[in-house]
């Protein structure tokens, strides 16, 4: 007996195309498993018919890194859905499980170089609809309404940041930064988000490190001391304002890029301030220090200061990750041994396992102090968990809020391109591309991204910008008037 299911709004359609499927089950199966298998092949298909972009194909002797790579992807795919939003295709964040219209800002800002090589088109329409919404008070939103769903995250500002600086360093879309979205320019996004307010500094804490709220649910829910001015963030933050003023300085606005600058250094300093030793990192309290050793901390350090750090520190941050934080195929989001661990046991962000998204941020972090090879040989191992969305022998337990099927998982794969093979894709990218396709963890092909298949900006890409601003505000200045 076959039971077919069919959905739309036409009945004598539906009726129809169902009793086609249950006439003939077996045929109907071989159809699905030949659009898969179609699917899969365009994904690394330039040209193809299924994504408006494509993704590499890594050719490694390394087994276990290929599969976690390739794991990778197929979850992306597994994820995207074509008809549930009308922005186009969207990456569902936690797949019908979890909501099957959602998408949070943070979970796809862990792939997103990943997600604009592949979907450049969906990813573009996403990010526009993303900064319309009010992400400072919501964690994610539904694609198919257009509304804001959950509390809000203090991730937010740096998840958005990082999509948008993903797209453009991987598409050389400049043109996306005079956009309008939610009123203003993506550019005045930028700024927004990547600048705290002064009112935002904590004051007991020498009035440089951003103080983000009280409430643990804005930042990793389960971890009850994981609040105030944490060092993550505040890292997150002096990438931000690198970044921001890079591209102040092309667009001729000297005196705020050094004012950026100034600023990130400063930061920049009070974050190794903050620095315990072992590894760790110390939260600051209003009434004062607590000493952490949580791997968001390690991860944000290692993506924005690598190079701000001492290397007896980066030597001390590495060997806390590989001995305590790493455990065979899989890792630990919290240290095991921590003062705060028998109050946050949640499989996701506490002592007892970690986050999909998580594997993958850290083994970046690794590449970007030195321990590639440490990085690479994890890497080769997560596609034997099953925890976090990729399939193998080793499961953490799922009380309170684990995500098996979430998008951040992709971050391994985005790991092998970004870190391994250094395709970092930043904004400063579309001028000085980052990156090789062949090294000794094996050879990349078709790198859809500038400086690889897809060529830089035009020359005068600053000054076609700077037009588009001006005339950006002209029109809005015009529409205010009337």
């Amino acid at each position: 007996m076959w039971v077919a299911l069919e959905l739309g709004v036409d009945r004598a359609a539906i009726v129809k195309r169902a009793a086609d499927a249950a006439r003939d089950g077996q045929a109907a199966l071989a159809a699905v498993a030949d659009r898969w298998r179609r699917l899969w092949l365009n994904t690394f298909t330039s040209g193809n018919d299924d994504h408006s972009g494509y993704l590499p194909v890594l050719e490694t002797d390394r087994a276990g890194l290929a599969r976690t790579y390739y794991t990778g992807i197929l979850l992306a795919l597994y994820l995207r859905n074509t008809g549930v939003s009308g922005l186009g295709p969207v990456f569902l964040t936690g797949g019908p499980r979890l909501g099957p219209t959602t998408t949070f800002f943070w979970d796809l800002s862990e792939w997103a170089r990943t997600a604009s090589m592949l979907e450049p088109v969906g990813m573009r329409a996403w990010i526009v609809a993303a900064l319309g919404q009010p992400y400072g008070r919501s964690h994610s939103f539904d694609t198919r309404h257009l509304l804001p769903v959950g509390n809000h995250y203090a991730a937010n500002d740096y998840a958005l940041f990082r999509c948008i600086q993903a797209y453009v360093g991987v598409t050389g879309d400049v043109a996306l930064l005079a956009e309008h979205a939610g009123g203003r320019t993506v550019l005045d996004h930028l700024r927004q988000i990547a600048i705290p307010p002064n009112s935002a500094r904590a004051a007991y804490a020498g009035g440089i490190l951003v103080d983000f709220g009280d409430d643990p649910w804005e930042l990793l829910e389960c971890v009850p001391n994981y609040r105030h001015a944490v060092v993550a963030f505040n890292a997150a933050s002096v990438g931000m304002l690198r970044a921001l003023a890079w591209l102040e300085r092309q667009l001729e606005r000297p005196d705020e890029a050094r004012a950026l600058t100034v600023h990130a250094a400063e930061l920049a300093t009070a974050v190794r301030g903050q620095y315990a030793g072992r590894g760790r990192w110390r939260i600051a309290h209003p009434a004062g220090n607590d000493v952490i050793g949580h791997c968001l901390d390690f991860q944000l350090v290692a993506a924005e200061m690598a190079d701000d750090l001492e290397a007896g520190v980066a030597d001390e941050l590495a060997d806390f990750v590989e001995n305590v934080l790493i455990d065979g195929d899989w890792m630990h989001a919290l240290a095991p041994d921590d003062p705060i661990a028998p109050f946050a046991d949640r499989p996701d962000h506490g002592a007892s396992g970690a986050f999909a998204g998580w594997p993958g941020a850290t083994a970046y972090g690794l590449v970007q102090i030195g321990r590639a090879d440490a990085a690479a040989d994890f890497l080769g191992r997560l596609h034997r968990a099953t925890s976090g969305a990729v399939a193998g022998r080793y499961r953490v337990a799922e009380r309170g809020a684990s995500n098996r099927e979430s998008s951040a998982g992709v971050a391994a794969t985005e790991a092998i391109i970004a870190g391994l093979f250094g395709i970092k894709a930043v904004i400063r990218s579309i001028e000085t591309p980052e990156g090789v396709t062949a090294n000794r963890f094996g050879t990349l092909r078709g790198v859809r991204a500038v400086g690889f298949d897809l060529p830089a900006p035009s020359d005068n890409w600053r000054e076609a910008l700077r037009s588009s601003l001006t005339g950006s505000r002209h029109v809005r200045s015009q529409r205010a008037n009337r």
